[in-house]
């Protein structure tokens, strides 16, 4: 895995629009990521920011951007042609087990797991993939995934497609009637944490990715401390088992100054 320090700039190839939010963003660059590993993406001039990895091809990498405040903001600007500095990839990667997963993915949560589902298919394991959003405009994906052969089950809050509720809504359905050697989740901590407890109810494993402020990327700073999880280093990813009885895990969370604030 690298550590440096150090920035690459890279130049961007394409985007593709996913919603009307949401792009990804296609850089040509040998990245050497996994699924769940990210970048600390530069904009010059601007900021950088801690971005999930959606895909690795080898000489090109992507990631999926939602808008959500400046820096995505001043993502989204970026033409083909342009070039962001990317220092990484940094983090634990998911551990694939077994032949038939679940995979959990809530809003844009579901890019890194799509990039897991890819792996997953080319060794031939059936991946059940829940997606979940607010409603039918925010999801992102869909064909990427099902060309994958992925079993695509989807749950949007107010039912404008597929089933109207959360997506432990599925997963709960989906655990009673099949047997699984993983499942793998990305999106909201409370969702992550509702994952977590089904799949122990299940006696399943269960990946989550637990996301922090984060600054350097590395385990120097310490901005990214979760109840003393490290999540730049010990994470993102982490088994749910060493998580669930973390204090800070599903209740706490800092800000870019270090204040703690409750989740909702």
């Amino acid at each position: 895995m690298k550590l440096s320090a150090a920035f690459e700039m890279v130049r961007l190839l394409e985007v593709k629009n996913e919603n009307p939010s949401t792009k990804t963003f296609v850089f040509e660059h040998d990245l050497g990521a996994k699924p769940g590993q990210f970048v600390m993406a530069w904009i010059p001039t601007v900021n950088e920011k801690p971005m999930s990895v959606g895909g690795d091809e080898g000489n090109t990498f992507s990631l999926t951007v939602a808008n959500v405040g400046t820096f995505s903001e001043a993502f989204q600007k970026l033409k083909p042609g342009d070039r962001i500095g990317v220092r990484g990839p940094y983090g634990r990667a998911y551990q694939l087990k077994g032949k038939r997963v679940a995979m959990v993915g809530g809003g844009f949560g579901s890019a890194p797991l799509r990039f897991l589902a890819e792996l997953a298919r080319k060794k031939a394991v059936h991946v059940d993939f829940i997606q979940g959003a607010r409603s039918k405009d925010r999801l992102i994906l869909e064909k990427d995934i099902q060309k994958l052969g992925c079993h695509l089950h989807v749950a949007t809050n107010d039912g404008s497609k597929g089933k109207k509720g959360m997506v432990t809504d599925v997963l709960a359905e989906l655990l009673k009637a099949n047997r699984y050697d993983g499942v793998y989740a990305c999106g909201p901590e409370l969702m992550m944490q509702a994952v977590g407890k089904l799949c122990e109810k299940h006696a399943t494993y269960c990946e989550i990715s637990v996301e922090r402020y984060m600054k350097c990327g590395f385990g120097v700073c310490g901005q990214c401390d979760c109840g003393g999880l490290l999540t730049c280093v010990e994470g993102t990813v982490v088994d749910y088992q060493k998580i669930k009885d973390n204090p800070d895990f599903g209740r706490i969370h800092r800000d870019a100054s270090g204040q703690k604030h409750f989740f909702k």
